[in-house]
């Protein structure tokens, strides 16, 4: 689903911990030598030792004024600043200096503009575009059967042809202008030919999802060779599998079920991703199996070793799907802050997609505020599969507690603990049933006096 097809729905419903000192190390004889300990000085990290870490694209709620072009407020750019490590906003929304005012306040804070891969603008305050359309550039208008102009997004818009390079030259340097106006790190592209549902029409270029998967490919490679910031794209469709195969991607960022996969083609074209529908897609409203499940958790695991960004925004209607989610989180994440969690909320007031509310983030990370500041500490462990009662289940260990996740389509399991430990809400267990597709965070009791 792209993400203009998103912005159509919410229109029409209205609205590291510190690192400790090294040891000392003991004199030598002979002779005498004193090592003088190193003082590692590090960035404080935001949201200190908590293993969650949050963050997502933001398009409505951002401040005092309503509308299309509103910009984000001074309380919710100090807010943000203290309590994601990514965000991404249009172009629209910011302003000379925002920016560079939040990486001040936290310099590991990564800030993204939001561009669509193929929607041209007449006006530059267009909401996620890279504006700039002049008439030189309708012959590079997307077509339909029988040569008329594909039915736009809407007034002003147009579609562009996906392999058009004057069009991917006119993005790349207005991208680029953009992202160096406002200080940001990168763009969050959207609405790449892949996954795009907001055009119905017959293409007679893309006839086929195979032709569409390998023209997005060539717009990565293409934009890749000459925008000399982060790339980070829209994952709709990357779990398909590759039309010829794939070659093995560099070393530390193998995934064995990503193989094989558009994941691994697009690999070497891109500095992360945006997975919109993250195990739970708000347009279905359910879970995905089992073993989409794990392809989601392998390109996260991925993005997340090697420090890149990665917003897993992920959809839920009770606390339940919630810790789910968390927890299928939290079996893949590292210490880098870049793998970022958007809550979805689904809620008959909100809509599908209120999660790229502003307010509805703030509003359920103050609700949630016990699952999200969890205080697990740190992993000691990579995930793995452990046996329980009538299946198998996956396990993390951190210093503080453990996290499980049932991942199965259709088994119950029954974990029996060897003692007793406390749920997030304070609950004290000895045995947890996980039904499919749920997890548990579960914290050590604490230490008796």
């Amino acid at each position: 689903m792209s993400f203009l097809a998103s912005l159509a729905c919410i229109a029409s419903i209205a609205a590291p911990a510190a690192t400790p000192a090294l040891a000392q190390a003991p004199e030598l004889q002979p002779p005498s030598v004193v090592i003088t300990p190193v003082q590692p000085t590090l960035t404080p990290r935001i949201r200190g030792p908590l293993p969650v870490r949050l963050g997502g694209l933001f398009t409505r709620d951002l401040g005092a004024k309503a509308g299309r072009a509103a910009k984000l407020s001074d309380s919710n750019r100090d807010w943000l600043a203290a309590t994601c490590d990514v965000v991404v906003l249009s172009p629209t929304a910011t302003r000379p200096g925002l920016f560079a005012e939040m990486v001040r306040q936290q310099p590991l804070f990564t800030p993204l503009l939001q561009l669509s891969a193929t929607v041209a603008a007449e006006s530059d305050e267009e909401p996620g575009t890279v504006g700039g359309w002049s008439p030189g550039l309708a012959g590079a208008a997307l077509r339909a059967i029988g040569g008329a102009e594909v039915k736009p997004p809407g007034p002003g818009l147009h579609w562009m042809q996906y392999d058009s390079t004057l069009w991917i030259d006119h993005w790349i340097a207005r991208a680029t202008a953009l992202v160096k106006g406002t200080g940001a790190a990168g763009a969050l592209v959207d609405d790449l030919p892949l996954g795009n549902s907001a055009i119905d029409e017959k293409l007679p270029a893309y006839p086929t999802e195979a032709s569409r998967a390998r023209v997005t490919g060539k717009w990565l490679q293409r934009v890749r060779r000459s925008f000399p910031f982060q790339i980070v794209p829209n994952s709709t469709g990357f779990d398909l599998l590759a039309e010829n195969g794939t070659l093995p991607t560099a070393r530390g960022t193998e995934q064995p079920d990503l193989v094989g996969r558009l994941w691994d083609t697009y690999e070497p074209s891109m500095d992360g991703a945006w997975s919109e529908g993250w195990i739970h897609p708000f347009w279905t409203g359910a879970s995905v199996p089992e073993k989409l499940w794990e392809l989601a958790e392998e390109a996260a695991d991925r993005a997340a070793r090697n420090g890149r960004v990665f917003i897993a925004s992920a959809a839920y209607r009770d606390d339940a799907e919630l810790e789910f989610l968390i927890a299928s989180y939290l079996l893949v994440s590292h210490r880098q802050g870049r793998l970022v969690f958007q809550p979805m909320p689904l809620t008959a007031s909100g809509g599908p997609s209120s999660g790229f509310s502003l307010a509805t983030f703030r509003r359920e990370v103050e609700a949630h505020a016990k699952l999200f500041n969890v205080p697990l500490g740190a992993s000691t462990q990579e995930r793995h599969q452990v046996p329980a009662e009538r299946g198998v289940v996956w396990r993390r260990n951190f210093t503080a507690g453990d996290v499980y996740v049932n991942s199965s389509d259709t088994l119950t399991a029954l974990i029996k603990l060897g003692g007793p430990m406390r749920r997030y809400t304070g609950e004290d267990v000895r045995e947890v049933s996980l039904p499919p597709h749920s997890g548990v965070l579960l914290l050590y009791p604490p230490a008796s006096k």
